[in-house]
This record gives structure tokens, C-alpha cells and sequence, in this order.
């Protein structure tokens, strides 16, 4: 938790607390083939966080996200593939965008997934299949900063595909790059997956920001 609370920006949001000093790293793949702005492919590494003023109630919100529509992912890091998909997000949403190059590797069991920029390595996980697919419907909820806005931003996810917490299987390397320095590489180390999420299809938009704040609240 100390590290993360480090990495907010604004005293806006607050980490969820999972208990003995912990809290909640998400890092995701997305491989997108149809988009109105051409196929990409983009990862990124964040944490789940709500606003300050809903309370530290610890862990239920994390568990029961369709019923505290305040969680989200704070995005810390977003690599992409193209060019237009940085300059789209770094503009709309402010999002710390680098191009890279993303290599994703699946089969029917498990997914590797590798980000490098220049030949330099920046990060690599593995996740196993949770389990057998099915139609599923999730939200998405994540914050970004742009000038002196924090940004909300709500989308639907409807989806083909599993997901558990028990038994989850996954595992996270991260390089010391000038872009990943500033995360706690000794503690995630020691971290468990506690959720793993695998959709072998998806479809959602991407609208605008749904809630701005005045970054200083």
C-alpha cells in the first residue's frame, strides 16, 4: 500500500486495501482487431483504486464492482503498438502512452505476453486459461489524469470467456526500464495472482470520459 499510495497523483483516489498492507496490481493484455482507428495491440499496468471520499472500507468493493460504481484501475502504464492509438489516448484521456512492440502468444491453455521498446525488454507475464468460456458481461472502469482533470471513464464489456480468484495461475516480470522503475519490482516478486481474467472475445466502446475532476479536490 505504501508504494502505491506513492504512485497516485492526486489525493483524489485512494487504493483498496486488501489487508496486511497490500493492494491490488492489474496488468492486462488486449489484442484489437477491429477498431475505428485500425488494429492494435496494447498492455497495461495499473491498480484498483476508488474515490477517497467513499470511505477505506477494505476488500468488498473489489469483489462486488458492479455495485461500487467508483472502483476503477488507475492506468500507471499503457504501451500500444501504433502510433495513432498513443496519440488517441495521450489526447483524450491523458494516458502515459508509449509505442513498443507487444507480443502475445496463445494457445488454448495459457497466454505469454511480452512488451519491448528498441530490442529493450520491458515486461513479460503468463496466465492459464481459469476455466471453461461462456457469455459473460463485465464493466470496466478506469482513471487517468489530463492537465488538471482527474477522468473517470465507464464502458461495458460484453465478452466470451472466464474467470476466477481461486486457484488463479499467473506470473509478472518486470525489467528495470525507465518506465517501470518506480514500481515496488522486491514486492510484486513475493505477490500472488488473485484474479485472472481471460476473454477469447470481446466487444465494447470507447467513449469519452464519463466524470471529470478538478484534479486538486
Amino acid at each position: 500500500m505504501r508504494a502505491l499510495r506513492e504512485l497516485l497523483p492526486q489525493p483524489l483516489l485512494a487504493p483498496i486495501k486488501l489487508g496486511f498492507g497490500k493492494g491490488v496490481l492489474v496488468v492486462a493484455a488486449f489484442d484489437y482487431e477491429d477498431t475505428s482507428i485500425g488494429p492494435y495491440r496494447e498492455v497495461g499496468i495499473g491498480f484498483q483504486c476508488r474515490l477517497r471520499r467513499s470511505g477505506p472500507l477494505p476488500i468488498v468493493p473489489l469483489f462486488a464492482e458492479r455495485f461500487f460504481d467508483d472502483v476503477g484501475t488507475w492506468v500507471h502504464f499503457l504501451p500500444v503498438t501504433t502510433q495513432q492509438a498513443h496519440d488517441a489516448g495521450r489526447e483524450h484521456w491523458g494516458f502515459p502512452k508509449i509505442v513498443g512492440d507487444i507480443r502475445i502468444d496463445r494457445s488454448a491453455d495459457s497466454i505469454t505476453c511480452e512488451v519491448s521498446q528498441n530490442g529493450e525488454k520491458l515486461l513479460h507475464f503468463s496466465a492459464d486459461r481459469p476455466g471453461r468460456s461462456k457469455a459473460m458481461g463485465v464493466p470496466m472502469r478506469f482513471y487517468s489524469q489530463k492537465e488538471d482533470e482527474v477522468l473517470f471513464t465507464e464502458l461495458h464489456i460484453d465478452a466470451v470467456g472466464a474467470t476466477t480468484r481461486i486457484g488463479a495461475r499467473a506470473r509478472l516480470d518486470i525489467a528495470d526500464s525507465v518506465y517501470t522503475r518506480d514500481l515496488d519490482r522486491e514486492a510484486l516478486a513475493k505477490s500472488k495472482p488473485l484474479e485472472v481474467r481471460w476473454f477469447d472475445e470481446y466487444r465494447t466502446m470507447l467513449d469519452r470520459p464519463s466524470i471529470r475532476y478538478r484534479a486538486s479536490a
